[in-house]
């Protein structure tokens, strides 16, 4: 390719033309000079403004108006050189020796650059060995999972600080079974996690952990399955499997989770007598007709979950006096309430408990960093779910609970109840001093005087999940106002009808005590009309509100949506996240928002809004760094948003009005 600044070789003269040639070109070199040297100047300048992009386009412009001039490629070589990528800066140093001539006293400059940038290349810092070892193992490995394994390879001393994190893990899925698994039998010793993803279709236990291999690091195993097998007929062997914890891995194991169905079922006694230092099971599908034989006082944390058979009070009664250390368990289907008697005697330590008559357990789970035997009393975590067929008998709930009620700090309920004593609950005078959090699913009357009784006797919360039947609102909003420490509510009413006079008086309560109310998150799902709710505009007088979520599907929020944002916006002045949804919005309100002078998140995803171009008002939000529009924005709107504010996401459904 020949430059821009060459004269063209001729082979025909008319009148004075070559003269003229020769004089243009002069010019075109003079002119291209002077250019070169402009953007030489202007890439070092944005090179320091670590505007790298728009450098390396000025850099690739001056080689396309230049091929054989030097300037391009030293200037390309040196931005690449200030980003710390010394080999980018090296390929285009040869790129550019390919290309100048040898006469050319640049070319000489380009093979010193080159060498310069492959002496820096070849510069190793060996972080490993230097780095307090406190480094290494949080921030360094941790980051190196993908290529874990040929770090460890390098030397001893980087092996020692490696292994030293409990980052150490091993994936292999059914893929790898088919192909062998030499990689696994080979760093097996510096192993400590070990996760199989659809293993056992592909590969025995025998041979993907066969008893000659070392696994002496390995603490963790999870036996998984990928929802798409979750149905079909793939089985773990049970025999292979058992045989391998007692003859390969069973001695260092403290965690095992096992997802995937054994055939015939896994028994819960051999895995424990396997497993002498087994801290964690999270098992699913076990045969559970074999109880424990011996105390193991190590095992804190245990999640039982379709068993075979269903799980009943004397089952549980024979596995749990084996095992009084836990502190964290989880058991489903368990249809009989009976069972947390069991649960009550036999646990003393328990911190965490999940209890489902159906579906799935949740996996709870004491974090690893607070997995560590503990002499306090008391439970803290409690999830039932008494959703199924058979329901749990409230005089057992409340039983299981009074012990716990000055440790317990979060709820959750789901379900139904047999029928709640109101006199008994109504005059009972001790209090959940550290209940926080609190959550309640529930579709019948019946289960509104226990949640009632939680709330009024839990002076201190701050977190509260609704979603409850129509005619249970006016009690628990009665209860609710007086809970001045709340800061979250969250309230779903599926059927729409509710007292509107409790919810409006709880939250005039709250706007009456102005900073004195804790109250800064509020979110409310109707799926019904709301479009006439006299309470909404008490939201409005909430002045320490920070989040906002209003949801209607009937496609109103309120009929006077503009009298509503203009007193949101004058008075809840702190609130940083809002979402709307269900609305239709015109130019006028979008515009309003701009009064939040301190949003930073706004969901509009499924907003009506009159045109694309309407969205632009939200321009003028300050410090709006987050947004979601409807999925049929403009095009050209959406660039302009996102010029302006960092994330913007399209959302899902129609939005722009036809």
């Amino acid at each position: 390719m020949n430059d821009i600044g060459d004269l063209p070789n001729l082979t025909t003269i008319h009148a004075n033309n070559d003269l003229c040639i020769e004089e243009s070109t002069n010019m075109i070199v003079d002119t291209l000079q002077a250019l070169l040297s402009q953007l030489n100047d202007r890439v070092k300048a944005l090179a320091a403004c670590a505007q790298f992009e728009s450098a390396l386009n000025d850099a690739t412009r001056m080689q396309m108006l230049a091929p054989s001039s030097s300037l391009g490629y030293l200037c390309s070589g040196y931005v690449y050189i200030q980003q710390g990528r010394q080999r980018a800066a090296v390929d285009t140093y040869d790129c550019g020796l390919k290309r100048v001539p040898r006469a050319d006293l640049g070319y000489h400059e380009l093979v010193r650059a080159k060498a310069s940038a492959q002496h820096a290349a070849n510069i190793r810092l060996d972080f490993i060995s230097k780095l307090p070892l406190d480094i290494v193992v949080n921030n360094i490995v941790p980051r190196l999972h993908g290529n874990l394994w040929e770090y460890i390879m390098v030397s001893h001393s980087w092996r020692k600080r490696i292994i030293a994190s409990d980052c150490i893990g091993f994936d292999v899925d059914g893929c790898a079974c088919r192909y062998g698994h030499d990689a696994l039998i080979r760093h097996g010793s510096y192993i400590k996690s070990l996760t199989l993803l659809d293993c056992c279709t592909h590969a025995s236990m025998g041979d993907l952990l066969p008893p000659d291999a070392s696994f002496e690091s390995l603490k963790q195993l999870k036996v998984l399955q990928t929802k798409s097998h979750l149905n079909d007929t793939s089985r773990i062997d049970s025999q292979s499997f058992i045989t391998a914890l007692n003859t390969s891995i069973g001695n260092h194991l403290t965690h095992i989770t096992i997802q995937q169905r054994g055939d015939p079922p896994i028994h819960l006694n051999n895995i424990l007598q396997s497993c002498p230092y087994l801290i964690s099971i999270h098992a699913s599908y076990l045969d559970i007709t074999d109880p424990p034989r011996e105390e193991y006082p190590n095992v804190i944390d245990m999640v039982l979950d379709h068993t075979f058979p269903e799980i009943t009070p004397t089952h549980l009664s024979t596995i749990l006096v084996h095992l009084g250390s836990l502190q964290s368990l989880a058991i489903s289907p368990c249809t009989d309430s009976d069972a947390l008697e069991s649960i009550q005697r036999w646990c003393p330590s328990l911190r965490r408990l999940e209890c489902c008559c159906s579906g799935t357990c949740s996996s709870i789970g004491i974090p690893r960093n607070q997995l560590a035997h503990s002499n306090s009393k008391g439970l803290k975590d409690l999830h039932i779910d008494s959703s199924g067929v058979k329901i749990y008998n409230v005089e057992h709930v409340i039983s299981f609970l009074t012990p716990h009620m000055k440790t317990l700090e979060s709820l959750t309920f789901k379900g139904v109840l047999d029928g709640v004593n109101h006199e008994e609950l109504d005059n009972s005078i001790q209090q959940f001093t550290r209940l926080r959090k609190l959550s309640f699913t529930a579709y019948e009357p019946y289960v509104v005087p226990f949640c009632t009784w939680v709330i009024r006797h839990a002076p201190f919360l701050k977190s509260v999940h609704l979603e409850l039947s129509a005619a249970t609102h006016g009690a628990i909003f009665d209860a609710l106002s007086e809970r001045i420490y709340l800061e979250e509510l969250n309230l779903g009413i599926p059927d729409g009808i509710h007292d509107q006079f409790a919810l409006r008086q709880m939250l005039c309560r709250h706007a009456r005590l102005e900073h004195r109310s804790h109250l800064e998150k509020f979110a409310i799902y109707f799926e019904h009309p709301m479009n006439t709710q006299p309470w909404i505009f008490s939201l409005a007088y909430l002045p320490r509100l920070r989040s906002l979520s209003l949801k209607s599907l009937d496609g109103v929020i309120h009929e006077n949506f503009s009298a509503f944002l203009e007193q949101l916006v004058g008075i809840c002045t702190n609130l940083e996240d809002l979402l709307l949804e269900g609305q239709a919005m015109d130019d006028y309100q979008l515009f309003l928002l701009h009064n939040l002078k301190k949003l930073k998140r706004l969901d509009l995803s499924k907003v009506v809004t009159s045109s694309s171009s309407s969205l632009l008002c939200l321009l003028a939000c300050p410090r709006l760094t987050y947004l979601e529009v409807p999925e049929d924005v403009d095009s050209k709107v959406l660039r302009q948003l996102k010029y302006k504010i960092d994330n913007v996401n399209y959302g899902q459904g129609a939005s722009i009005a036809s």
